[in-house]
């Protein structure tokens, strides 16, 4: 079996405390300043106190603080329902805890936006906790936006030409945060001249979708016939292209990437990409 690295771009928003703040205020359980400094929180207010407790997060499960302490039983209870960051990573972090790939998050944020640096914290301690390395990275700025949306273009750029170049399959999760954050995200990645491939899970899904390459139908052509050649043979024995492809297929077909050796069913999957995009061309 050939063991993969992926390596993951997410943008951090804000879902963990908006559904986190429903479930509170249904069940009860949480004091009434906790549960307005969560809802404040999750649509961006009050940003130096969300920052002030930022360092809690480092914590969580154990820090003392309400706001903290109250958002890591409510992950704990609902892991992978919690937020768009964890529904959409489910089967890579499934497949990570199975010891069948490595997997490491980078977890970016505005570096103005106090709710957004704590929850980044609070991501990295969780996964850590998991055994998944992930590490943080501020990204400058929100309150112009303009210039954050740059910035995490530039950012985005130098990751996944970064990560490329160290052998891992670039994973661009554009589940959570902004439309507008999405958008710059892609764009960073498909200039970035590296291959990469863009995932989503809407939160009433039950499977996370691959976005995979459009713009070469080359590319699926020569993949189906190279993943051909190597039946029988682990993953690791193929190019970057043809992986993507074959971890799309296998999201695809049954939400599972099974990294195991190639198989017929992935030559099948990608020759019928392959038809989708021709038919697609102008």
């Amino acid at each position: 079996m050939g063991r993969l690295s992926f390596s993951h771009i997410v943008t951090v928003g804000t879902s963990l405390l908006r559904n986190a703040s429903i479930f509170y205020e249904s069940k009860g359980g949480l004091s009434k300043d906790t549960l307005e400094l969560m809802k404040n929180c999750s649509s961006l207010k009050m940003e130096e106190e969300c920052a002030r407790i930022s360092g809690s997060a480092k914590k969580a499960g154990s820090s003392g603080n309400e706001l903290i302490d109250a958002i890591s039983d409510y992950f704990d209870q609902n892991k992978y329902s919690c937020c768009a960051e964890m529904a959409s990573m489910e089967p890579f972090i499934e497949c990570a805890l199975k010891g069948k790939a490595d997997m490491k998050v980078e977890l970016l944020y505005y570096s103005d936006s106090g709710a957004a640096e704590m929850l980044s914290k609070f991501f990295q301690a969780k996964l850590s906790g998991m055994g998944i390395q992930a590490d943080i990275r501020p990204v400058n700025e929100m309150k112009n936006l303009w210039v954050g949306l740059f910035n995490l273009y530039l950012t985005v750029r130098e990751l996944v030409k970064r990560f490329n170049s160290e052998g891992h399959i670039v994973m661009i999760n554009i589940t959570p945060g902004l439309k507008s954050e999405v958008a710059y995200s892609l764009l960073g990645s498909i200039l970035s001249g590296a291959p990469s491939l863009a995932y989503y899970r809407h939160e009433s899904m039950k499977r996370t979708v691959p976005i995979p390459f459009f713009n070469d139908r080359a590319i699926y052509s020569n993949a189906a016939d190279s993943i051909k050649n190597a039946l029988g043979k682990s993953l690791s024995s193929i190019g970057v292209d043809e992986k993507i492809l074959i971890v799309s297929c296998r999201l695809i077909t049954d939400n599972s990437l099974c990294l195991d050796e190639i198989k017929g069913d992935d030559v099948e999957c990608v020759k019928d990409l392959a038809n989708r995009i021709n038919l697609a061309q102008p």
